[in-house]
């Protein structure tokens, strides 16, 4: 079962007619969203889920932004840590995966969509001296498909991020040599550290090459 129609739900379409998982993809996406009404909807949809069979294997995805110490914990963070807290206290069976910054076919409304646009349209922008840390939805599925394949890590939180970090200036220099334009931005220097502990999964990461090219590899994927 695949509760959602956004990116993540539909790369995990193949859940669809599972009866013994929930994939739940419903959730609020915009880490920036302030709007009480649109985090009390995914709380009323989530524990109805649950509901309905506190012991079948139910997915979540969350967020890594709480290891971000470069800004404090927003309304979306803490949002997703509350839903955690309510996944832990009424499924019986779950696994919550808190993700990094996810690409896949549309990051309009993600950093790599804005830095993109900007830099194609020859625009000038606020850069902050930062790091992110990107993953490709693919990989994502790869790592969730081998992790209840396993039937590992049951009632637990996982991180799935990439083993590195990039900082938002190198991020633009590939872009650039991507779109064989210049960017023209303001830079914002910003203290802070973006540290994602991913031990539980080298292993997965390692099967899947995620390494110093991966990065390239899929700015091209998306934006070559």
């Amino acid at each position: 079962m695949v509760v959602g129609n956004g990116m993540i739900a539909k790369e995990f379409i193949d859940y669809k007619n599972q009866r013994d998982v929930t994939v739940f993809a419903s959730g609020v996406s915009n880490s920036n969203e302030i709007n009480e009404s649109e985090f009390k909807r995914e709380e009323d949809l989530l524990i109805s889920t649950i509901s309905k069979d506190m012991n079948k294997k139910f997915i979540y995805f969350s967020t890594c932004s709480m290891y971000d110490m470069y800004f404090p914990n927003n309304a979306y963070t803490q949002h997703k840590l509350r839903m955690e807290r309510v996944i832990s206290n009424n499924s019986k069976n779950y696994i919550i995966f808190r993700l990094s910054q996810v690409i896949g076919k549309n990051n309009k409304s993600q950093l790599l969509g804005f830095l993109h646009d900007n830099i194609e349209k020859g625009k000038v922008f606020d850069l902050y001296d930062i790091e992110r840390n990107i993953i490709d939805i693919s990989d994502v599925k790869k790592i969730v498909d081998r992790v209840v394949q396993k039937k590992i890590f049951n009632n637990t939180i996982i991180n799935i991020a990439n083993k590195r970090n990039i900082s938002v200036l190198n991020l633009v220099n590939k872009l650039e040599n991507i779109l064989n334009e210049k960017a023209k931005y303001k830079l914002i220097k910003k203290n802070g550290v973006f540290k994602i502990n991913t031990e539980n999964i080298d292993f997965l990461l390692d099967e899947l090459k995620i390494d110093d090219l991966y990065i390239d590899t899929i700015l091209r994927k998306y934006y070559a």
